[in-house]
Formats: C-alpha cells, sequence, structure tokens
C-alpha cells in the first residue's frame, strides 16, 4: 500500500513503462524507416544507430506512417539543433544533464513551430497516389538539407551571389 503513494515508485513504474513503449516503438521500424535514418545518418554525419535513438524520443511513429500512406502527407521534416533534453517519455534518459538544460539533437519537427537555428532535413514525396514502402522508397522520395546555423538570410545571400545559368 506504502509503494502506490511513493513518488519514487509511481516514477519508477512511469519510466519502465515508456521504456517498454520505446521498445515497441523499435520494433515497428520498417526498412522504410532505416533507408531514412541512414540517409538522415549520412548528411548530419551521424551513426545511424544515434539517429534510431534520436527518432525513438518521439512518442510514436505516427507521423511516418502518415508520410508512407497513400495520400499521406507531401513531407516530414527533422531538425538537429540545440533543444531541451526530452523528458521521461521518450523512454531513455540523458545522464548528466538537468531539467531544461539544452543539448544538440535532432527530432522531427513541425516547421512552421520551430524557430530554426540548426540543420532542417526533409524528406519530399514525389506522389501521394501510391504508398511508399521498401520497394519504391528510393524513387519515391527526395532529401534536402538547410544549414541555418550561421542564421538562414546568411546562407541565402550566398546563394543569391551565384549567378543563374541556362543551358
Amino acid at each position: 500500500m506504502m509503494d502506490a503513494l511513493d513518488p519514487k515508485a509511481n516514477k519508477h513504474e512511469s519510466q519502465a513503462k515508456y521504456m517498454q513503449a520505446r521498445e515497441v516503438r523499435k520494433k515497428l521500424l520498417t526498412p522504410a524507416h532505416k533507408y531514412m535514418i541512414d540517409i538522415l545518418a549520412n548528411g548530419l554525419f551521424l551513426e545511424p544507430t544515434a539517429v534510431e535513438e534520436f527518432i525513438l524520443d518521439c512518442s510514436s511513429l505516427d507521423e511516418f506512417d502518415d508520410f508512407f500512406a497513400k495520400g499521406g502527407r507531401k513531407a516530414i521534416s527533422f531538425v538537429y539543433q540545440e533543444s531541451e533534453v526530452p523528458g521521461i517519455e521518450c523512454g531513455r534518459s540523458y545522464a548528466g544533464t538537468a531539467k531544461g538544460e539544452k543539448i544538440l539533437r535532432l527530432f522531427l519537427a513541425n516547421l512552421s513551430q520551430t524557430c530554426l537555428k540548426g540543420i532542417c532535413c526533409s524528406f519530399t514525396r514525389a506522389r501521394l497516389d501510391i504508398a511508399v514502402n521498401s520497394e519504391n522508397i528510393r524513387e519515391e522520395i527526395f532529401f534536402s538539407m538547410v544549414d541555418a546555423r550561421d542564421g538562414p538570410s546568411e546562407r541565402y545571400k550566398k546563394c543569391l551571389q551565384f549567378p543563374a545559368t541556362s543551358s
């Protein structure tokens, strides 16, 4: 009866529940997810296992499911920049960090609600009339990156300095 009122016991139960949910998410990763993880890892010079861990920090894979689905979302974006350490809901602990502390991490982002100060990685679908799967993913999605670490305006100014060419 005392355990039910013990905050440490409740926290431990919550952590165990979130860790279990993370393991379930990990088992749901398909070769299509792994393909995107490998592309992100290559583009960001990270290990695929590190990218996978960051992706598993999300509470669900629903955004991926929607991106892969026939008629689903056109794009999915990730941001690699300093942000707050995720809470225990992510299912893993960040040892040596305090609540509210910022660390460099990759996260799924709604770009209309994210202040971009790092690197944005986006996957865009070529067509929405078919589902994306491990057999067609190489033909059906495009990958792009925008590096805003120096501020987006500086990067765009540099791009504008190059003359347009036509063939």
